[in-house]
C-alpha cells in the first residue's frame, strides 16, 4: 500500500512538472513572438496607441529635372509610384523606435501616398522624427540599419542622360511632429540636398538658330588641385550632405547636351576657376572660366548663362539662386524639363 501512494505520488509531480514546461515553453514563444513583431506590438504595450503611422509625400517644385526618361518622380511634385524611399524614425525620451530603416514605397498608381514596409504606430504623447532620403537603392547607401550609421553618397561624374541624373539628384525630409489630431497621413516633404549646377546659352540678336543652340554638348573641366568632388558625407540625424575631402573626384563633369544643361554635385566646394566647354555644330569649341566664388549651398542652383553671337562668347552673367524657384524664362519646347 505505501509503495503504491509513492508512485502515485511520484506519477503526480511528474506530470506537475510535464505541464509546468508546457506553460514556460509556451510563454517563451509567445513572448518571443511578441518581440519579433518590432515595430508593432512589441516592446509598445502601454507607450503606442492602435493608430497607424500613415505617411504621403510633396516635393517643394523642384526646377530643372530631367523628364524624358526620368523614373523616380512622376511631375513637379510628387513621386512616381512604386518608388522606394529610406526612412528612419526616432522618438524622444522613449526606445520604442531606435532609428532602425523603414523603406517607404508609394503605392502603384498612386504617386502621392507612401505605404511604410513594417507598420508602425504613433507613441502617445511623444514627438517622433522622421528623415527620409531618396534614391534608396537595396545595398546602396542608405540601406543601414540605424540611422547614426555612416553614409557616403555618390554623384555621377557624368550626368548626360536622365537615369545618372536622377541617380545623383539626392532628396531629403526632416519632419518633428507629434501624433496628429485628426485622422489622415502625415506630410513629408522632401528638397534638394546637393547643388545644382546649370548651363544657359542664348543667342544674341538671333544670330544662332534654336536647333544650333540644342545640339551644343557642354561639359565643366576642373583639375588635379580643383576638382570634381562626386561623394558627400550624410549626416542623417541632421540631416545634412556635404562634400567628403577625401572621397571619390574627377576632373571631368559632364552636362549633356542642349541649350540649357545641369548636374547636381555635393556642396561645400566651389566652381571658381572652373571651365566650361561647349561644342556648336559647326562652331567648333568655345570656353568660359567661372568667376563664382562662393561655397556651393544646399538646395541652390548656380547658373552660368552665356550669349552668343557667331559662335563666340559675347556676354556672361552668373546667378545663384534657390532651386525650388522654378524656371520661368525658360522654352520648354527646345529642351524639355519638368522639375
Amino acid at each position: 500500500m505505501g509503495r503504491r501512494k509513492t508512485r502515485d505520488l511520484r506519477r503526480h509531480l511528474y506530470l506537475n512538472l510535464r505541464t509546468m514546461k508546457k506553460a514556460t515553453i509556451l510563454f517563451s514563444i509567445l513572448l518571443l513572438m511578441a518581440v519579433a513583431t518590432s515595430c508593432e506590438k512589441d516592446e509598445v504595450s502601454t507607450t503606442l496607441s492602435n493608430e497607424e503611422i500613415l505617411l504621403s509625400s510633396y516635393l517643394e517644385p523642384l526646377s530643372a529635372t530631367r523628364a524624358a526618361t526620368q523614373t523616380h518622380l512622376s511631375d513637379a511634385t510628387h513621386f512616381a509610384p512604386d518608388q522606394l524611399v529610406a526612412l528612419y524614425i526616432t522618438e524622444d525620451g522613449e526606445t520604442v523606435f531606435k532609428g532602425d530603416l523603414h523603406t517607404m514605397k508609394t503605392a502603384a498608381n498612386d504617386e502621392l501616398n507612401f505605404t511604410v514596409g513594417s507598420v508602425c504606430y504613433w507613441p502617445g504623447d511623444a514627438t517622433v522624427h522622421f528623415y527620409a532620403w531618396s534614391p534608396y537603392v537595396a545595398g546602396g547607401p542608405f540601406d543601414k540599419k540605424r540611422a547614426s550609421d555612416n553614409t557616403i553618397f555618390s554623384v555621377k561624374a557624368n550626368q548626360s542622360s536622365a537615369e545618372d541624373y536622377a541617380a545623383s539628384d539626392l532628396l531629403s525630409s526632416k519632419l518633428d511632429t507629434k501624433k496628429p489630431t485628426a485622422e489622415g497621413r502625415t506630410l513629408l516633404t522632401f528638397t534638394h540636398a546637393l547643388s545644382q549646377v546649370m548651363v544657359k546659352l542664348v543667342s544674341a540678336d538671333n544670330q544662332l538658330t534654336d536647333a544650333q543652340l540644342a545640339a551644343a554638348s557642354v561639359y565643366m573641366e576642373g583639375s588635379d588641385a580643383s576638382p570634381f568632388y562626386l561623394e558627400a558625407n550624410v549626416d542623417i540625424d541632421a540631416p545634412s550632405a556635404t562634400y567628403k575631402a577625401d572621397g571619390s573626384t574627377s576632373t571631368r563633369l559632364d552636362l549633356g547636351v542642349g541649350s540649357t544643361t545641369f548636374a547636381v554635385i555635393p556642396s561645400g566646394q566651389t566652381l571658381e576657376g572652373k571651365t566650361i566647354h561647349l561644342s556648336l555644330d559647326g562652331g567648333g569649341q568655345q570656353h568660359y572660366t567661372i568667376k563664382m566664388s562662393e561655397a556651393l549651398q544646399p538646395g541652390r542652383r548656380y547658373t552660368i548663362t552665356l550669349r552668343l553671337r557667331l559662335f563666340t562668347i559675347t556676354d556672361v552673367q552668373e546667378t545663384v539662386e534657390p532651386w525650388s524657384s522654378g524656371d520661368a524664362d525658360r522654352d520648354e519646347s527646345e529642351n524639355p524639363l519638368y522639375i
